[in-house]
């Protein structure tokens, strides 16, 4: 049963809950603020922005906002923060003492009477590295209305490749830009003085400012080119003129002559320039500009009217004379010149397309192949261009030399010798070894294989050396006196033009040496080395350090040769079996 004072009691606690109640009402529940985090901007090497904005302040005042940062993730308030004003509202914050190229973490906080809360939101980023230091001015060079500006890089690129120049003048506030010194800048005003300062970029930036270079103030371009004449030539034009009377203050480095038609151009330092590239048989005229340091100058009053005109007729091919990798050609100018004076000469070589130039008959065609068939041809040349090529000359082979003494030409070295020799025992220059009247079928070869069984015909069918022990020495069966006989003889290896020598052109030869042995045929015009012979009886190398050359002559049933050693020389009969050394002369 309740009594009296519990019902007091009652009263009591509902009109104290309703008091509770009524506190509730007016002032809210309080707890911690709610705010986000900007993003970070204006970012350098050692600076950055961020900032935040406080939402709501959690039913208890704001007594402090800012952002916190640190190089670890989830930054609080104990490792580094701004204080950037109290309430409810967006507010900016200035992060300083940062490290060049280091990572931070950023998030907002807010501090209320409940405690500090922080961003839900993170924002990390990376510091810049460092720029490059100034560059060292140069000077400055004044132009027509610019200036080339030189420097040196700086003493530090501030640990990143520097990646571009730029040049500011002053005043203008013009610039220019490069990767190297120097650095033109255009655009500025003649007559006005200008300094200029040069800074360095890298990817992280871009440095302080150099020192101040001298000061220049542009200048004037040349004036105009004049006294403007022009000669027409086949499909070009030779343009002259007079240097203009003011070079504009600075040296002029050249000049640029235009077509009427086209726009064609050619430039060049002196008062007389070729235009190339025109249309025969259509008129042009042209102008000249002058150039230097400052610029171009105005164009020239136009030239006389000209026409391309037409070239030389052909050359009439003459004789070719052949020598050692070379060959001496002759030929008659055209009949006519074209209209204008033939300039020079083209002697072109087939094959090989070799060609050599001159003024003047002969020329000689340097770069040849000895022991190779060559024709030339020759083409004339005027302001105009070229002539249509000569006839074909006759066919030479280089490769020989002359005996002043007996008027004869021969190969300069053995069939097949690797060169000319340079010693009587240069191995390279001893070439192949023939057997008497045989043509080159692979037997000559100091190498060769052998067989026993003779030939009865002048062609073998095949490349072996063939032995003869026995009486008449022969290698065919039967003998035939008729080969290698003139230079149209049966089974002639010598090149076209060309023969074995006769026993009495060998003898002549001997005759004019300075010493009857091996020294005075090495000193000889012809350079004879010491190659050798090649057995008839076993086919193997022998005398080796002696000479041993066929002739052409036969004396019974043998041949004859020229033979020398080192303290004698004369000519000899030998078996045709044998394996001798072969030089040739011209037919």
């Amino acid at each position: 049963m309740q009594t009296s004072k519990d019902v007091i009691i009652n009263q009591v606690l509902v009109k104290i809950s309703c008091l509770v109640m009524l506190v509730f009402s007016i002032t809210g529940c309080k707890e911690e603020p709610t705010v986000t985090t900007d993003p970070v901007v204006n970012i350098s090497t050692t600076t950055a922005t961020s900032g935040g904005k406080v939402l709501e302040d959690g039913n208890a005042g704001v007594t402090a906002r800012g952002v916190c940062c640190s190089t670890n993730q989830s930054p609080k308030i104990n490792d580094s923060k701004t204080t950037d004003g109290a309430g409810v509202g967006s507010f900016t914050s200035s992060l300083t003492q940062l490290a060049p190229n280091t990572l931070y973490y950023v998030r907002a906080y807010a501090t209320n009477s409940v405690g500090t809360a922080y961003s839900s939101n993170e924002i990390y980023f990376t510091t810049l590295g460092t720029v490059p230091g100034a560059p060292t001015i140069g000077t400055a060079i004044k132009g027509n209305a610019q200036a080339t500006v030189t420097f040196t890089p700086p003493s530090s690129d501030g640990g990143s490749a520097i990646t571009g120049y730029t040049v500011t003048s002053n005043p203008g506030g013009l610039t220019g830009t490069g990767s190297a010194s120097p650095i033109t800048v255009t655009g500025l005003t003649n007559g006005t003085a200008y300094t200029f300062t040069v800074t360095a970029t890298n990817a992280n930036g871009t440095g302080p400012a150099s020192a101040a270079s001298n000061s220049v103030t542009p200048s004037t371009v040349p004036g105009a080119p004049t006294g403007v004449t022009a000669t027409a030539g086949n499909t070009q034009a030779t343009v002259t003129f007079t240097a203009p009377a003011s070079d504009g203050g600075s040296p002029i480095t050249g000049y640029t002559v235009t077509s009427s038609l086209g726009g064609i151009t050619r430039t060049g330092t002196s008062t007389t320039i070729t235009v190339t590239g025109l249309t025969n048989g259509t008129a042009y005229t042209f102008t000249v500009t002058a150039t230097n340091a400052n610029g171009t100058g105005p164009a020239s009053a136009a030239s006389n009217s000209v026409t391309p005109s037409t070239v030389p007729g052909a050359p009439t091919i003459g004789t070719a004379t052949p020598g050692n990798a070379q060959s001496t050609v002759t030929f008659t100018p055209p009949a006519s010149d074209g209209g204008s004076p033939i300039t020079g000469y083209t002697v072109t070589s087939s094959p090989g397309g070799i060609t050599r130039t001159g003024t003047s008959s002969p020329i000689t065609v340097t770069g040849l192949t000895n022991l190779t068939s060559y024709t030339f041809t020759v083409v004339a040349t005027n302001i105009n261009g070229n002539s249509a090529p000569s006839a074909a000359s006759n066919s030479v082979i280089p490769g020989t030399v002359t005996n002043p003494a007996t008027g004869k030409i021969w190969m300069d070295r053995n069939l097949g010798a690797l060169r000319v020799a340079t010693s009587s025992t240069d191995a390279n220059s001893y070439g192949h070894l023939y057997q008497w009247g045989r043509g080159s079928d692979g037997h000559q070869v100091r190498t060769s294989g052998t067989t026993t069984t003779l030939s009865s015909s002048n062609t073998p069918g095949h490349g072996n050396f063939i032995l003869a022990p026995n009486s008449p020495f022969d290698w065919r069966s039967p003998q035939n006196d008729n080969l290698w006989q003139g230079v149209s003889g049966t089974n002639n290896p010598c090149p076209s033009g060309y023969r074995l020598p006769t026993e009495a052109e060998w003898d002549a030869e001997r005759s004019s040496w300075n010493s009857n042995n091996a020294a005075g045929a090495f000193a000889s015009p012809l350079k004879l080395p010491v190659a050798g012979s090649r057995s008839r009886i076993n086919g193997s190398l022998e005398n080796v350090g002696a000479g041993f050359y066929w002739s052409s002559s036969i004396s019974g049933t043998n041949s004859r040769d020229l033979g020398f050693t080192s303290s004698d020389a004369y000519m000899r009969i030998d078996g045709r079996a044998y394996g001798l050394s072969v030089r040739c002369i011209k037919h």
